[in-house]
């Protein structure tokens, strides 16, 4: 009979090896990673291209021109590319981040050559249709007009202009700049991006040789830059001289909470100390920030940390929601459970509970050729080398409170850290910016 008053045995993580994808050659350089052992007869092509928000010239241009490419083609309308793409049993994603754009295809085995070419053809050939961006410029006002009644959202763009301000890192958008949205902006970010010189693939699922050489095939066709493409410009970075910001929200049944701080002016993506660090502090359901916050103090249902690694810099992000009452005692506990990882040795104990959470973590990257693929894409997009996983897992089986203690006094620092919060009337915004000078 099963004892359910008898816990179930567990099993410490010894050993951990992430073997990395296989690089395929291509005869133009572009590189494709396989990761190939799936059993289901489904296959995922993603294809990332390093250009991203930083280089647009106008709020939301990255992420429309990714959004209207993916619309219709030369030779398909809207209408009828999304028809195509249904009846084959595909489906097509996109992203944009700060350093690089993504377009996904998933795609059934057997039709995997249709869809590819399909594919392809979002990539090389986009139509770039005056009623598609039409349609998009009203749904998006639409969807920015919404998001900007909700304070967590209102609270996280307010830290951004705090951390980066005149920094493309600081740019936010809203409703009305859908309003400078043109065919021409879009079709200059899609031609400087979207070409072979920035691309590097991963195909993951069943695959076999003959749905690599076709992924190889495809790639060839993606297009070359019309012309010599200037360097990358870097911006001087520098954070506001304010450390507090507050919008107001009468209506809001609760306020959002935002602290953070550059830690670092270049990036720290291939810091293991980091992250684990991030993961003890507020990473996950039973960080010093959930026990003390949410578990013993009640001042909200969830709080977390995190690191925000770019090419320029690095920064740290604690985010929460609270009833307006607990506003002010909430940041002065974040702002304490920083100084005490700064100043007292983390108990054995608790860096064992965090080394497990990390490993259980890390070991769901094999639960399918997905998952891996997802990791692999993560590390190219944080331009992390493959085998920082590794070093992340030798890290966590050995690293001891000295360690954490010395990563805490040299990255946190919350004398330089910045507070938005949005919520509540000016009444409540002026208290809460007393209480900070306290």
């Amino acid at each position: 009979m099963l004892r359910r008053d008898i816990p179930p045995q567990t099993k410490t993580f010894e050993h951990f090896n992430f073997p990395g994808p296989v690089l395929a050659e291509t005869p133009y350089g572009v590189p494709l990673y396989i990761v190939s052992g799936e059993k289901h007869e489904v296959l995922r092509v993603d294809i990332l291209f390093r250009r991203g928000a930083y280089n647009q010239t106008l709020p939301l241009q990255a992420s429309s021109s990714a959004a209207i490419a993916s619309e219709a083609t030369e030779h398909y309308s809207s209408a009828r590319l999304s028809e195509l793409v249904d009846f084959y049993g595909g489906w097509i994603q996109r992203a944009v981040y700060m350093h690089a754009t993504l377009f996904t295809l998933y795609a059934p085995k057997r039709n995997f050559s249709k869809l590819l070419a399909l594919f392809v053809e979002v990539l090389s050939r986009p139509r770039f249709s005056r009623r598609d961006l039409t349609l998009y410029k009203e749904r998006g006002r639409s969807e920015y007009k919404q998001m900007y009644e909700r304070v967590d959202f209102i609270a996280a763009q307010s830290l951004r202009k705090l951390l980066y301000t005149t920094h493309p890192y600081g740019t936010t958008a809203k409703a009305d700049d859908f309003d400078n949205l043109t065919i021409p902006l879009l079709k200059e970010y899609h031609q400087k991006t979207c070409i072979r010189k920035n691309s590097m693939a991963i195909l993951s699922g069943n695959i076999d040789d003959k749905t690599v050489e076709q992924t190889i095939d495809a790639l060839a066709a993606l297009p070359e830059p019309p012309e010599k493409e200037a360097e990358e410009a870097i911006y001087p970075l520098h954070d506001s001289t304010d450390r507090f910001v507050y919008d107001e929200k009468e209506d809001a049944l609760q306020c959002s909470v935002r602290i953070g701080g550059i830690i670092k002016k270049e990036t720290e993506s291939d810091n293991p100390e980091l992250s684990i660090l991030n993961t003890l502090l507020g990473g996950y359901f039973g960080s010093r920030l959930m026990t003390n916050i949410r578990e013993e103090k009640g001042y909200t249902y969830g709080i977390g940390s995190s690191i925000t690694p770019l090419r320029y810099a690095t920064s740290i992000n604690i985010a929460a929601q609270c009833d307006l009452k607990y506003a002010g005692s909430l940041i002065k506990e974040v702002i304490s459970e920083i100084n005490k990882i700064k100043e007292i040795p983390v108990k054995a104990e608790e860096i064992e509970s965090v080394r497990q959470y990390m490993l259980g973590e890390m070991n769901r990257i094999f639960d399918s050729r997905f998952t891996f693929a997802d990791a692999c894409l993560s590390m190219l997009i944080n331009e992390q080398p493959f085998d920082y996983i590794n070093r992340k897992a030798a890290t966590l089986l050995t690293i001891t409170p000295e360690q954490i203690m010395a990563t805490a006094r040299k990255y946190l620092h919350p004398d330089k850290m910045h507070v938005a919060v949005a919520g509540g009337d000016k009444q409540f915004g002026y208290k809460i910016s007393q209480t900070l000078k306290e």
